[in-house]
């Protein structure tokens, strides 16, 4: 029950959907709005993280990609 009401699950369901499209409009609209090069040096953490964190890479290569980019 929500707000002393019965609703169905689809009902439940589609409010669900519609938060998370609103958060994810929300989080894109902040993103757009931030500075080009604040945007642009996340991407760039972002990116060094997930080439450290790659199992797959061998160390050498991690350090290459690290130091190249």
């Amino acid at each position: 029950m929500l707000f002393g009401s019965r609703q169905s699950a689809d009902e439940i369901m589609q409010s669900a959907k519609k938060l998370v499209l609103l958060d994810e409009f929300d989080r894109e609209y902040k993103r757009l709005q931030r500075p080009t090069d604040a945007v642009a040096k996340t991407d760039r953490i972002l990116q060094l993280t997930d080439t450290l964190r790659n199992q797959s890479f061998a160390d050498y290569h991690k350090v290459r990609e690290c130091v190249t980019n």
